[in-house]
């Protein structure tokens, strides 16, 4: 029961930060495989896609068993390995705890990560979203097994592409991200953390939001005295030694990126030439936590 799992994940993936989080508050010894999401755009190769059909990291592989989407793996961790319990026994804590869960769940992170672009740094991500729609359907052509995926997979590129360059999006999303902070301003002081007593998954969560929206540039929000709980929370979960162990992103990594360029190099020289061309501070920005 107890072998170690093995993690497939990308460093700056918000979904594996949450993964990981879970697996280092849990005190679970794990494998990690990187699945590089940038550049090489390693998830939508043929055997990653057969393991996760829906191309996207992380994915947890432990005793011939995969479970796929970070809340399923975060629930299976619990249950399957001894440690700090992540959902609290009490019936009530335990559905404050679902529906803490749930809100976070239902934002769209994506959108709001592309729609803070700006600069090079949007053009280089509107271009790789436009290379990835390329991959897809070359995928598609090869792998008839895999046919249907992968046209789903190109299908959803094309709506983040259609949400993205929609003019009103942007400020309906940072709208989004004003209200959430302050049902999270709420939230945080009722108990001694979110759900109740005792950490819990939607602890798990909110932090890795919370990293996400500080790498985003929203960290006055909750500086400049609107949101001073949430502050004090978020200050509270960074002290906590999983936050550097899990390693939690605040900002992005250009060690990150140059892996990437190195792996993009070796599959297709002319592509991390072109990379070059467009702005490597840019497409460090990027690829470093795309």
């Amino acid at each position: 029961m107890f072998n170690k799992p093995i993690l497939y994940h990308y460093p700056l993936s918000f979904s594996s930060q949450i993964a990981r989080l879970a697996l280092t508050e849990k005190g679970v010894s794990w494998k990690s495989r990187v699945v590089d999401i940038g550049l090489p755009h390693e998830n939508f190769s043929p055997w990653y896609m057969r393991m996760n059909s829906d191309g996207v990291v992380p994915t947890l592989s432990h005793n011939n068993i995969i479970i796929t989407d970070s809340i399923n793996i975060a629930l299976y961790i619990n249950n399957n390995f001894p440690g700090p319990a992540l959902v609290p026994s009490l019936d009530k804590e335990r559905e404050l705890m679902e529906q803490l869960v749930n809100l976070q769940q239902q934002f769209p992170e994506t959108e709001l990560t592309y729609a803070q672009l700006g600069g090079i740094t949007r053009r280089i991500a509107r271009w790789d979203l436009e290379n990835r729609k390329s991959d897809l359907a070359n995928y598609a052509k090869k792998n008839d097994d895999l046919e249907d995926l992968y046209y789903a997979k190109y299908d959803a590129v094309e709506h983040l592409i259609e949400s993205i360059d929609n003019p009103n999006r942007k400020q309906d999303l940072v709208n989004r991200v004003h209200k959430i902070l302050d049902l999270l301003e709420e939230a945080s002081v009722r108990h001694e953390w979110l759900a109740g007593p005792d950490y819990s998954l939607a602890d798990v969560v909110w932090t890795v939001f919370l990293a996400r929206a500080e790498m985003l540039g929203f960290r006055e929000l909750w500086r400049g005295g609107r949101h001073p709980n949430v502050g004090a929370y978020y200050a509270k979960v960074k002290q906590r030694p999983s936050f550097k162990k899990a390693k939690i992103y605040t900002k992005t990594s250009r060690v990150v990126f140059l892996r990437g360029v190195v792996k993009a190099y070796r599959l297709t020289p002319i592509f991390a030439i072109a990379l070059a061309a467009l702005g490597a501070y840019g497409a460090a920005w990027w690829f470093g936590f795309v």
